[in-house]
């Protein structure tokens, strides 16, 4: 079977993606823990920088039907965020949020918070102006 993000959007709720997400991140972050030791070099050891290679050579427990799920599930849940999104901004907007407060819980600015969520409005009195 390929995975795929819109297989997985079809088949997981956002929690159950999530959930899905976080067992095989710690269950690679495990495999790769127990094949780490750090060694910190003394200032007179002139030891290399650690690199990609020794990064790619550790032992990962994932297969690659699993790994390539991690992939497509990261995308899955960023689109299903994204469409939550909007409807945050509809139930913030409801309950008295102006597009400044709206804009610096999303992290941007308030005009951009209205170009971005100004579709999810039906209602002309509730999506407001745009901001300045």
């Amino acid at each position: 079977m390929t995975i795929t993000p819109e297989v997985l959007d079809d088949e997981l709720s956002l929690s159950a993606a999530a959930n899905r997400l976080s067992y095989l991140t710690r269950k690679d972050a495990e495999a790769t823990s127990r094949n780490v030791v750090a060694v910190l070099p003394d200032e007179d050891d002139a030891a290399p920088p650690a690199v990609w290679a020794d990064v790619h050579a550790q032992d990962t427990s994932l297969d690659s039907e699993e790994a390539l799920e991690l992939l497509a599930l990261g995308e899955a849940i960023s689109r299903k965020a994204h469409e939550h999104d909007s409807a945050a901004v509809l139930a913030a907007r409801r309950a008295g949020a102006d597009w400044a407060d709206i804009g610096l819980a999303l992290g941007v600015d308030p005009a951009t918070a209205w170009d971005q969520h100004r579709d999810a409005f039906d209602d002309d009195e509730l999506r407001g102006e745009r901001p300045a």
